[in-house]
């Protein structure tokens, strides 16, 4: 405890926040992939308008 009573910080509190921070990062990363592949998605695929917003909207 210090002089305010208060407990000591906890030691792995940023580890802790790192992995909310990397998937973050991830789920970001991964929805910027998405958004550069849709055009060959939907040319490979023969998608329409819709069934790409399908995909995109699965990713966000």
């Amino acid at each position: 405890m210090d002089r305010f009573g208060s407990a000591a910080p906890y030691p792995g509190r940023w580890r802790a926040l790192t992995v909310p921070l990397a998937v973050g990062f991830v789920s970001v990363l991964d929805a910027g992939v998405v958004s550069v592949a849709v055009p060959s998605i939907q040319s490979d695929l023969g998608a329409s308008a819709a069934d790409v917003q399908w995909v995109v909207a699965g990713y966000a």
